[in-house]
């Protein structure tokens, strides 16, 4: 287990102009996670940008931090065109230098499609899902879809980096 001062191993490395996706659970993070994955975020500063899907819990975290962390990197939200799930945490930064793009993909657009375009946009993914792969809850997740997702394009070399997952159970309570 990885405890609130622990480095989350394997952070991916860079090639070029990669941009960094992230995703993760909705939930929201208990003290010591964000501190885990904060510290974790603190690291990424070789990379130009970063690709977050707009959701609750991780998507929210990883993007807002990363936003306040490296103003001068390149961002990029993706929203699908169901918004159930979305924090708006881009609005924050709308009369900040810090430079946002933001994605929003036609009404009739799935999550699923969301997790793709995360995928293609990047050239690596750090992944936070609630529960292990082979865990029950896990079988339908979202973040789960979009690890697979960067499998493959890391098999056909599309990625340069494995799929970076720490699932949050890893962490120490």
């Amino acid at each position: 287990m990885l405890d609130a001062t622990s480095a989350i191993p394997g952070a991916p490395i860079p090639r070029g102009n990669e941009l960094l996706a992230c995703s993760g659970t909705r939930r929201l993070l208990r003290d010591n996670e964000s501190v885990a994955i904060w510290n974790f975020l603190r690291t990424l500063g070789d990379w130009t940008g970063f690709v977050t899907g707009g959701c609750t819990g991780i998507d929210h975290f990883c993007g807002e931090h990363l936003a306040r962390l490296f103003p001068q990197a390149h961002h990029i939200v993706v929203v699908p065109g169901n918004r159930s799930r979305i924090a708006a945490w881009w609005r924050k930064f709308e009369t900040s230098d810090t430079h946002i793009e933001v994605i929003e993909l036609d009404s009739s657009s799935t999550y699923r499609d969301r997790n793709l375009r995360l995928v293609a946009l990047s050239g690596a993914l750090f992944a936070v899902p609630e529960y292990p792969e082979r865990a029950s809850g896990s079988r339908r997740s979202g973040t789960w879809q979009t690890v697979r997702m960067a499998r493959t394009a890391h098999d056909d070399g599309k990625h340069t980096n494995p799929p970076l997952v720490v699932p949050l159970s890893t962490l120490a309570t």
